[in-house]
């Protein structure tokens, strides 16, 4: 059999297993690319890139110093310091980048050639080992190889062996490794056990572990309350809040809004009010500031002051002449304001919303500007459908968008028309 009939055999039998998945889009485009790469293993796409992070990515200085050897790869007490520092934000240059994957392709060739099967064939402890050093580059190049934890065949298979491992020498990285394939199959306390060990003794590995489970983990609907109500059945909150330590505010979106999520669930409501500020300031979005509002309305911060008083400002904010409720027939004429969609994906097109739509309303009211959609959008829950009223550059059309197809997938902008002239 060729690589190519491998790499084909391999796709159809991805496509025919039951691990599904998609990464919800929020502000920047984040998602899941499934593809194959030296025969087995997969892209992990993340978010866009933001000038910040492609000057982290670029940067020569403050880089992990090594140089990449196949001996270093295939050892966890080399390679765990030098993971995390990356895990920590001090990247690798590219140049090593690149060194890694060439080693590890050559890895990779190396067991199929000698097994001339799957790598979920390998016979132990050859197919665990693979496993672990997968994961490695998972952290070295998360673009390319992020997908070994969450949708890899290989993950299904190793949890045994790497039990076994364990109870020979308590490697910390091994544990780490152990986590996700615990939860795919169902044996949650265990890791969450092990989730509790890294907390203790290597704390960057756990915050790779509780970011990843947030961003990328979607068995059972769950993202990190494996964790959260393990430690919430045995009346520790102190450890939510140790998880909730290692977090920056200072990160990614995705980082201060597990930050401000964890908070909220152990009550620390000023903490994680903080935390959603934050993300509006950094990322222009108030809509998590919004939806942590309203949730809490009744609720009190560190001064006594229910958060209705807060939500009825940035209400105020968004809308200083109040809300209008208005209908399709309103509309007279093409719009002066709303929000437009400057770009498009297969999913505005699938709803008929190519670029150059204008939103008018939202769930039957008024809106003149990205402020007031975001309000109004989260106003109306992360599961419910949305009501729109657009501007086709023909007519105003009404569309129900069914919860499925929330958010889009493309940057909404405020459009008026005087700009567009």
């Amino acid at each position: 059999m060729t690589k190519e009939q491998e790499q084909i055999n391999m796709t159809s039998q991805i496509k025919q297993s039951r691990i599904k998945q998609q990464i919800k889009i929020e502000g920047n485009l984040r998602c899941i690319i499934i593809t194959m790469l030296f025969g087995t293993s997969f892209l992990l796409a993340g978010e866009s890139r933001t000038p910040e992070k492609i000057n982290a990515i670029v940067g020569d200085k403050n880089t992990v110093s090594i140089t990449p050897t196949k001996e270093i790869l295939l050892s966890n007490t080399k390679m765990l310091p030098i993971l995390c520092e990356i895990i920590n934000g001090k990247p690798i240059s590219p140049q090593d980048k690149e060194k890694w994957l060439e080693i590890f392709s050559q890895y990779n060739t190396t067991l199929f050639e000698k097994y001339k099967t799957s790598n979920f064939n390998f016979p132990e402890p050859d197919r665990t080992t693979f496993y672990i050093n997968a994961n490695k580059m998972a952290i070295i190049s998360p673009l390319k190889h992020g997908g070994w934890p969450f949708i890899s065949t290989l993950r299904l298979y190793v949890l045994d062996e790497l039990k076994t491992m364990i109870e020979k020498d308590n490697d910390p990285f091994v544990v780490y490794c152990s986590i996700f394939p615990a939860l795919y199959r169902g044996e949650n306390e265990y890791a969450a056990k092990s989730f509790d060990e890294l907390m203790e003794t290597e704390p960057a590995l756990a915050k790779n572990t509780i970011m990843w489970s947030y961003k990328y983990y979607r068995h059972s609907g769950q993202k990190v309350e494996w964790i959260v109500d393990y430690y919430t059945d045995k009346e520790m909150p102190d450890k939510i809040q140790n998880i909730a330590d290692i977090l920056d505010i200072s990160g990614s979106r995705e980082e201060i809004l597990l930050k401000a999520e964890l908070l909220e669930n152990i009550k620390k409501y000023t903490e994680a009010e903080t935390c959603y500020k934050e993300i509006e300031k950094r990322y222009n979005y108030l809509g998590d500031l919004v939806g942590f509002y309203q949730r809490n309305l009744d609720n009190l911060d560190n001064s006594g002051i229910p958060f209705q008083q807060q939500y009825n400002k940035l209400k105020n904010r968004c809308f200083p002449n109040g809300m209008k409720e208005v209908k399709k027939d309103s509309f007279q004429g093409a719009p002066l304001k709303g929000v437009i969609f400057n770009s498009e994906n297969r999913r505005t097109l699938r709803l008929k919303l190519p670029k150059g739509t204008i939103i008018v309303a939202l769930n039957g009211y008024l809106v003149e500007n990205v402020e007031q959609y975001d309000f109004i959008s989260e106003g109306a829950g992360k599961g419910k459908r949305l009501s729109l009223i657009y501007w086709n550059n023909n007519e105003y059309v009404a569309k129900e968008i069914p919860v499925k197809d929330r958010p889009f997938g493309v940057p909404l902008e405020n459009y008026t028309y005087e700009n567009s002239k």
